[in-house]
């Protein structure tokens, strides 16, 4: 298990290595322009899948290294403007899925978005078809199956990045900008998970919307 940890920190510092670079080199942005293929005005629903090599969902608690993986999974919403001259958000999340999650000593585990909870995607930075940004608000409770083994509940904000050209929202741990997530109602999990250690999120998903590729600029 040790060595999982490991790779598992290791990943973490990669990844979030190569948002914090894209980030330094974009520009600071307040006014966004979004289109959902051809259309330029009102707003529309998107959905959208992970990608890469399962497990496509990787979770860790910062203090311990304990790892919670899915192996896949899906997040939907809005898109609540589309045209120019826009403000944040750019897009609210009201809905996931996670599929097949574990966790230490093969727990398995359950996260849910609670209902009602919507989690915004603010730009912050554009450069080169890419936008910087982070998602805010976001809470995610996590239980044990069966019931009672292990509980927690997830809430704060992540970084991440769109990328126009692969309709790619990579969502990812990034050290320095204050977007942190802390745990809290921690309920057993062997000590492994105390409340207010931070955690970090990585996953990346393949955007769509009903009405073509959505692209985000700025000018």
């Amino acid at each position: 298990m040790l060595s999982s940890l490991k790779r598992g920190l290791l990943a973490v510092g990669v990844a979030t290595s190569v948002v914090a670079i894209g980030a330094a080199s974009a520009t600071a942005a307040t006014t966004w322009t979004v289109t959902a293929g051809t259309t330029t005005s009102g707003s529309t629903t998107f959905t959208s899948s992970t990608v890469g090599t399962s497990p496509q969902i990787q979770f860790q608690d910062l203090r311990s290294g304990a790892n919670l993986s899915c192996a896949s999974g899906t997040a939907s919403g809005t898109v609540p403007h589309l045209g120019t001259g826009l403000a944040n958000p750019l897009a609210n999340i009201t809905g996931t899925t996670w599929n097949t999650c574990t966790g230490p000593f093969s727990m398995v585990l359950v996260p849910n978005q609670p209902s009602g909870s919507v989690w915004p995607l603010n730009g912050v930075s554009y450069a080169s078809g890419v936008t910087t940004g982070y998602l805010s608000n976001i809470t995610v409770n996590v239980t044990s199956n069966p019931v009672g083994t292990c509980a927690f509940t997830v809430t704060g904000a992540v970084d991440g990045t769109y990328t126009n050209s692969t309709h790619i929202l990579k969502v990812s741990t990034t050290a320095g900008t204050g977007h942190v997530l802390t745990i809290s109602n921690v309920s057993g999990c062997f000590g492994i998970m105390a409340n207010g250690d931070a955690a970090s999120f990585n996953a990346s998903y393949n955007v769509s919307t009903p009405l073509g590729a959505l692209t985000v600029t700025s000018p």
